[in-house]
């Protein structure tokens, strides 16, 4: 696989887990390759909707969802939660994690 890259931010967005279109396969090589300081994830993770009208979950999916989990308990997880339900139903799920919502935040 060769030596990881290093950045010290990564943005995850939109990634549609549960949807054919997803490229989970892809994303996985990416998140074997690279790591980083902060994981950002942001837009549709899971794609809520397209799941309530059909159902498609590879392995690949499975194994992304296992390496951010792992990511998130090695990194400090802090999350910000602006108004994504599905996001929620998922964070509710990760242990010692800390929840901003972005009301929290006093502007500087």
């Amino acid at each position: 696989m060769g030596e990881k890259r290093y950045h010290r931010a990564t943005w995850l967005s939109d990634i549609h887990l549960g949807t054919r279109g997803c490229k989970a396969g892809f994303l996985l090589d990416f998140l074997r390759s690279n790591d980083s300081d902060v994981l950002y994830m942001v837009g549709d993770i899971i794609d809520g909707w397209a799941l309530k009208r059909t159902w498609y979950w590879d392995q690949h999916h499975n194994d992304v969802i296992q390496k951010l989990l792992r990511k998130a308990l090695e990194l400090e997880l802090e999350r910000n939660v602006l108004n994504d339900g599905y996001a929620t139903l998922v964070y509710q799920r990760l242990p010692g994690s800390k929840r901003r919502c972005c009301r929290d935040r006093v502007p500087p």
